[in-house]
């Protein structure tokens, strides 16, 4: 009995002295909590926390831990994590007065660190909520410790700083790679720095031309760029040279068609379409699976779960529906391969709210959140992914304007970090009463994948009346192409802002009567943000600005070339 007291009394004296100078927990007490709202698995061991997301919707996992600390002696958040297979994430919930921030976003395993009495501004002995998170479709991440400290160690400070590569880590190892699309494709040329490289290119056996020259980034000791105004479904021949004319290397590729072989079609009716259909079976590149509806067949539920959900299916066209209904979503596509979207009407998706004036002018559910992110159409780490020759109007909801906070509310396309992507001859038209908060609208604005990530073709739309932006390409950036659309009515035109990697090319597109609800323009081309990579570019060619709006802020961090444009805007270029 006195030897149980008396390992009682040692761990209370233990937990006296961490109380009174770091905080270092190994997951070994059994004391976090996975959040029930977020379905998925949580193991905590000894040394190791590691969650896994289920496929179900959200698509992350939540678990937490309150601690109690003095963060003005032990101020600093320190989290190991070992393995990851997506993306992971920290947040802190100060529990009074209420407050809840982000302290990092997880991209590869390491070491990460905040001052959360810097970053935040919380002081004193503070009840900190700490939320770890697995994001992403069953993914997983596997966290060591997590530890409140009063500073860094050496080592601690040199892990940090190797775990943050500079440039886009996405691309490392990369060897010499194109990526076609239908009129376009990208190039991936690793290379040290040379005085100049060409990138020459033809139809195959035909006359050869020099395209418009790619960009060297040092992070990442690569070449980038990309070739425009290709054919469809034509072969192509392409070489590298030097500035002496020197071949470097040569491959050739051949662009997308827009008519695929089809192995199978289903028709949807009253048999087989009962208000949600979930598709996870797959074509092939030489028989893909087409779905098509009977005559004036329409897609129709009650908005308790989108109408179509696509997960993990590939070579699948969708073509001709009329969809009417879905919740926060009319047409979900989710960690697929080659999905196709033609001809479709979508209409009277999304959740229904109350705008809250007492809060911060958002529209809320009677469940109390936020209407925000309702897509038309949703593309989530998916490849390959097309919509073309849509339209996509008058959803449920409206977004609201910047007078209130930031809008929030439904968007026609949102995009969440997919590679090869292209949205073509699309109208994506909102209205007063259904206003977009973007037309189409990026997740991970300050990501190096982030919004459309890579190799990414939109051109030929028509987008209108968004109380935020017309589009937000905002992210990776990396060979993202915005060309030949039609942007009207919308507080901003093309946002640009939040170029981590890059290059983007902003050409031949009509800016015109910029304005949200209120009438208030912003900028027709936006750079708001001084939140960019360190070698980033974007390109500027060949655009009509016409209306209130500003047009172009040169920031003094994202390398800018504008040429051949016209800006009849209010204030044409301002900045450096």
């Amino acid at each position: 009995m006195k030897r149980v007291n008396r390992a009682i009394y040692m761990l209370g004296m233990v937990a006296a002295l961490v109380a009174a100078g770091d905080v270092v927990d190994t997951f070994s007490g059994g004391d976090w909590q996975r959040f029930s709202s977020t379905p998925g698995e949580c193991s905590v061991t000894p040394g190791g926390l590691c969650l896994r997301d289920a496929r179900k919707a959200p698509d992350w996992i939540t678990c937490s831990k309150v601690f109690t600390v003095d963060l003005d002696k032990t101020p600093f958040l320190v989290v190991d994590v070992v393995r990851l297979s997506d993306r992971g994430q920290v947040k802190l919930v100060r529990l009074k007065p209420y407050g809840k921030r982000v302290a990092f976003d997880i991209d590869a395993p390491g070491l990460y660190a905040v001052d959360v009495r810097q970053r935040f501004g919380w002081h004193g002995v503070q009840s900190l909520e700490t939320c770890l998170y697995a994001l992403g479709d069953e993914s997983s991440i596997t966290f060591a410790s997590v530890a409140y400290k009063s500073s860094l160690t050496a080592a601690e400070q040199k892990r940090i700083a190797a775990g943050r590569p500079v440039g886009n880590a996405r691309l490392k190892g990369m060897s010499f790679t194109v990526v076609p699309l239908f009129e376009s494709c990208s190039v991936y040329f690793p290379s040290p720095r040379r005085k100049a490289i060409s990138l020459l290119y033809r139809e195959k056996g035909g006359t050869w031309r020099k395209a418009f020259s790619p960009v060297w980034f040092g992070a990442d000791e690569m070449f980038r760029g990309s070739l425009v105004h290709l054919a469809e479904n034509t072969p192509y021949e392409l070489k590298i040279v030097d500035e002496k004319g020197a071949s470097l290397a040569s491959t050739e590729f051949k662009t997308w068609s827009s008519i695929v072989p089809i192995a199978k079609t289903i028709v949807l009716d009253e048999t087989n379409f009962t208000g949600h259909r979930v598709i996870e079976e797959s074509g092939s590149a030489d028989g893909w699976i087409r779905y098509t509806a009977k005559k004036d067949f329409v897609l129709r539920n009650d908005r308790t779960t989108p109408l179509v959900e696509l997960y993990k299916a590939a070579y699948v066209i969708l073509e001709g529906l009329t969809l009417r209904g879905g919740e926060q979503q009319a047409i979900t596509i989710r960690n697929c391969t080659h999905v196709r979207i033609v001809n479709c009407d979508i209409a009277g998706w999304g959740r229904p709210g109350k705008q809250r004036f007492d809060r911060d002018g958002k529209f809320y559910t009677s469940d109390g959140r936020s209407v925000n992110w309702d897509s038309a159409i949703l593309i989530s780490k998916s490849r390959g992914t097309v919509v073309e020759r849509c339209y996509v109007h008058d959803p449920v909801n409206r977004a609201n304007s910047w007078y209130y906070s930031h809008p929030a509310g439904p968007e026609a396309v949102g995009v969440d970090k997919p590679r090869s992507t292209v949205l073509r001859y699309n109208d994506f038209i909102g209205s007063d009463q259904h206003r977009w908060n973007d037309a189409v609208e990026g997740a991970g604005n300050y990501h190096i994948d982030g919004g459309f990530h890579r190799d990414a073709d939109v051109y030929g739309n028509m987008m209108c009346f968004a109380n935020d932006d017309a589009i937000e390409i905002d992210g990776g950036q990396t060979n993202v192409r915005v060309f030949r659309n039609w942007f009207e009515g919308c507080l901003c035109g093309v946002s640009i802002q939040g170029c981590m990697s890059s290059p983007s090319y902003v050409f031949h597109n009509l800016l015109l009567n910029m304005g949200d609800e209120r009438g208030i323009a912003g900028q027709t081309i936006k750079t708001s943000s001084h939140a960019n990579g360190p070698d980033a570019v974007s390109f500027i060619f060949g655009n009509t600005c016409y209306g209130k709006s500003a047009d172009l802020n040169l920031v003094p961090n994202l390398r800018i070339v504008a040429k051949n444009n016209i800006f009849a805007g209010k204030e044409a270029i301002r900045g450096r």
